[in-house]
């Protein structure tokens, strides 16, 4: 019996530590991931070039070779956008990358 209930509180302790390292773990995610007025602005400025160039975002995502969804994701701020994509979205653009850049 005593054997038990050790193994049972030494299995309770670890699954309340793995609990907290877990949470750790998606804190972290989700400050390194947090959207911010500069990703929505770079996305305001990619569908600003985008409609001037007379493109929609399905012609967009071809040409760049991403989905749709990002697309629409990264105009509207909600998706956070690659250095490798910017620079793709920008060639596709036929802008300079900086142009898109808020800073």
């Amino acid at each position: 019996m005593a054997i038990r209930k050790s193994m049972f509180l030494s299995t309770k302790s670890f699954l309340l530590r793995s609990n907290n390292l877990c949470l750790s773990l998606i804190t972290l995610v989700i400050v390194m991931f947090k959207i911010t007025q500069n990703d929505i602005t770079i996305g305001k400025r990619i569908k600003k070039a985008r409609r001037l160039k007379d493109l929609t975002q399905e012609q967009l995502a071809e040409k760049v070779k991403v989905s749709t969804t990002h697309i629409g994701l990264v105009e509207t701020g909600k998706r956070r956008i690659s250095l490798k994509t910017l620079q793709k979205i920008a060639s596709a653009l036929k802008i300079k990358a900086k142009d898109i850049l808020p800073f």
